[in-house]
């Protein structure tokens, strides 16, 4: 139905082209397909780098402390212009972040694309992988191309697939969906990505901290301090979020007590049975009163969530009933140990499992230990035996609030170097139980040493 061929847009540039030339830029049935209203940025609205400020800009986001704002130049070739992917196919023809010609989802579909903000230094992949969220559903990245996607829910219930990817400079953002957004949806999908990439966390005051303390560590005065050399040179230390805090509950719930193969496989199931279609045919991760409308059958069964069951459910009927307000605790003004209160009163929150949810919601005081993160900083510390969790808080007391971020960047950083140990090497020899570099077992029970054994 389409005929493999070559064209050429508006800036010289090639595009694919399909039968019917005087259909140009319509959609099957004569539809035309509509543009979304462009989305300025993740964070705020950019300062011209030179001549006059776009007349669309809107007025800066405050919360971007210590941003410096940049658009991209005119001419760039980092991603496609919106004119240069109108198609000439039944159904529209546009260029994904990869550059890769692709067909719309739908007749009347929408795209939106625009360069976005972002901190400097800032690097997507840091955090992306900064750990293991991007591996589980409704989250799509593509490694070798760098794109990160997933669709997002709007308050007004529209369902919106965005992706972001490196430009020339800053990001790249598209968003997909079923017609246009007004300028509050617009918005709402700016925001929504900018807190899943944690772009409104102001790190200036670990980094300065940071900074201070591998001086010190240099010269030989903190010998159990962390190098974090790496994490400074290349802006690390942003964590990947879930547009939502009760999707980062339950997923944080899902990686108690279980090896991450299971984690997935609940994960993947509630997405698949309980989230809706979105734009592009994923699927989204299921609501509060989705998951409510079910009972705990359902969740043991369908979901593997095992002893997880009750806690997941009870969770979901407090959200959706009202009675728990979890997205207020993303920008709460209580003091952690507060909030660390709040969260561990819920079902299924041990110790591990409220710092957990803590460290997504910015707050790095706690270490957020497990039997994973215990032994490896042993490992790294050259120690022959786990250190007691005493010793392993003094080694990083020195960052105060941030040192559960300082342990998370140092038993981390394998991940990031020129051979990555997570995801694990597909050549890698399996061992019994899961493989070198696989993500472990996460132990949520209320104190260390406790006998647990993985359920599904």
């Amino acid at each position: 139905r389409r005929r493999a061929g070559r064209a050429a847009d508006g800036r010289g540039r090639p595009c694919r082209a399909g039968n019917g030339a005087s259909r140009r830029g319509r959609g099957r049935r004569g539809r035309k397909p509509r543009l979304l209203r462009r989305i300025r940025g993740l964070g705020g609205a950019p300062r011209a780098t030179s001549g006059a400020a776009d007349d669309d800009a809107g007025e800066g986001d405050p919360s971007l402390h210590g941003t410096r704002l940049t658009r991209k130049p005119a001419g760039s070739k980092a991603t496609p212009g919106v004119a240069a992917i109108r198609g000439r196919s039944a159904r529209p023809v546009i260029e994904n972040l990869a550059g890769v010609a692709v067909v719309a989802p739908a007749p009347g579909g929408a795209l939106a694309e625009e360069s976005v903000l972002v901190p400097e230094p800032f690097d997507l992949a840091l955090v992306v992988r900064s750990h293991g969220w991007y591996d589980l559903p409704p989250w799509r990245w593509d490694p070798a191309r760098q794109v990160l996607g997933r669709p997002l829910r709007l308050g007004s219930g529209r369902l919106v697939d965005a992706e972001v990817a490196p430009a020339e400079r800053g990001l790249a953002f598209h968003a997909f969906a079923d017609g246009g957004l007004s300028a509050a949806e617009s918005r709402e999908a700016r925001a929504g990505l900018g807190i899943c990439l944690a772009l409104d966390e102001d790190l200036e005051p670990f980094r300065a901290l940071a900074a201070g303390l591998e001086a010190r560590r240099a010269a030989g005065t903190g010998k159990d301090l962390p190098d974090l050399r790496w994490a400074l040179a290349r802006g690390a230390g942003r964590l990947l979020r879930s547009p939502t805090v009760f999707e980062d509950a339950v997923k944080t719930l899902c990686t108690t007590n279980c090896t991450w193969a299971l984690t997935r496989v609940m994960v993947a199931n509630l997405c698949d049975k309980l989230g809706e279609a979105s734009p592009l045919g994923s699927r989204t991760f299921p609501t509060a009163a989705a998951m409510a409308a079910r009972d705990e059958r359902f969740f043991r069964d369908e979901i593997r969530a095992g002893y997880r069951a009750p806690s997941l459910l009870a969770l979901a009927r407090a959200n959706a009933e009202g009675a728990l307000d979890l997205e207020a605790l993303r920008a709460s003004p209580l003091p952690t140990e507060v909030v660390a209160e709040r969260i561990s009163a819920l079902a299924g929150f041990g110790p591990y499992a409220t710092e957990h949810l803590l460290r997504l919601l910015g707050r790095h005081g706690h270490l957020a230990l497990d039997s994973w993160t215990r032994p490896k900083l042993a490992r790294l510390r050259g120690k022959r035996s786990v250190p007691k969790d005493a010793t392993l808080r003094r080694w990083y007391a020195p960052y105060g609030e941030y040192a559960g971020l300082a342990m998370w960047l140092e038993v981390t950083a394998d991940w990031h170097g020129d051979r990555p140990t997570w995801p694990p090497r597909a050549d890698a020899s399996p061992r019994r139980g899961r493989t070198s570099g696989a993500r472990p077992r996460h132990r949520g029970g209320k104190k260390r040493g406790t006998s647990e054994k993985e359920t599904g």
